[in-house]
């Protein structure tokens, strides 16, 4: 994973840390810090597997009652848990869960002078690409329908995917979403490559006794709730941790 640090200004900004005294000798400040940049751009592809089934229509072959099933009972319903002909698939409109986008995360270091007053802004980007690869429907994933002599249509429906900041492994402010555009009725493979982006402004309010702990973890994690199978490629995703620290009193007042 390539990682690496930038200063704000594009140099390295020497802060002091020495102790100003006021007038009157009875109050130290803290001076500000320079805003710290980290960015995050993980290499290699990543993926997450189809949520759901493709739309099973059309088509011509010599076992009618299977391919009625799959049309009328197996279409969109997710893939786990698995279900054999003639069983009643899950229906439901949930969604996936979230899984961690490969490389999309780091630790994030609070200095403890600035853990009651610091601001730390998560922006990421994530391209997305929907893979829509016609289902087998008597081998393969598929292996429903046996005997199976003929065709079907697979239509692959878009739908919902999300990214999510966590912070020590729980959520924090609301998914950025996008509509995964439809991949199209195939029988081999399709893309389509929309990008998604995020961000949220993590304060000392958000951590117990409203203060940073010395280091927090951030990840990015993505859900899918399409047919297809996506990926976000090399290169093409990446998180920015804006970390502004902001000084204090000795009563805690900036």
């Amino acid at each position: 994973m390539f990682k690496k640090i930038l200063w704000m200004a594009g140099g390295l900004v020497l802060v002091s840390t020495a102790i100003v005294w006021a007038a009157d000798g009875a109050t130290t400040m803290m001076p500000e810090g320079a805003p710290q940049i980290t960015m995050v751009s993980p290499s290699g592809a990543t993926t997450m597997d189809a949520y759901r089934w493709p739309k099973f229509q059309g088509g011509s072959n010599d076992n009618v009652a299977c391919a009625n099933w799959l049309k009328n009972k197996l279409s969109l319903t997710p893939r786990l848990p698995r279900v054999g002909y003639p069983n009643q698939p899950v229906i439901t409109t949930n969604p996936s869960a979230f899984g961690a986008i490969g490389g999309l995360n780091t630790v994030v270091a609070v200095a403890e002078e600035y853990r009651g007053t610091a601001t730390v802004m998560i922006n990421w980007t994530v391209r997305v690409e929907g893979e829509a690869t016609a289902i087998n429907p008597w081998t393969g994933k598929g292996g429903w329908c046996h005997p199976w002599h003929g065709t079907i249509d697979e239509s692959f429906v878009g739908g919902l995917v999300s990214t999510q900041l966590f912070v020590d492994e729980k959520p924090l402010g609301l998914p950025a979403n996008m509509t995964l555009p439809d991949g199209g009725i195939v029988t081999s493979e399709n893309k389509t490559d929309p990008t998604i982006s995020g961000s949220y402004v993590i304060k000392p309010s958000d951590f117990a006794g409203n203060v940073f702990p010395a280091t927090f973890k951030v990840t990015i994690k993505w859900q899918n709730d399409t047919c297809m199978k996506i990926v976000s490629p090399n290169g093409f995703r990446s998180m920015v941790i804006t970390m502004v620290p902001q000084g204090y009193d000795a009563q805690g007042n900036q």
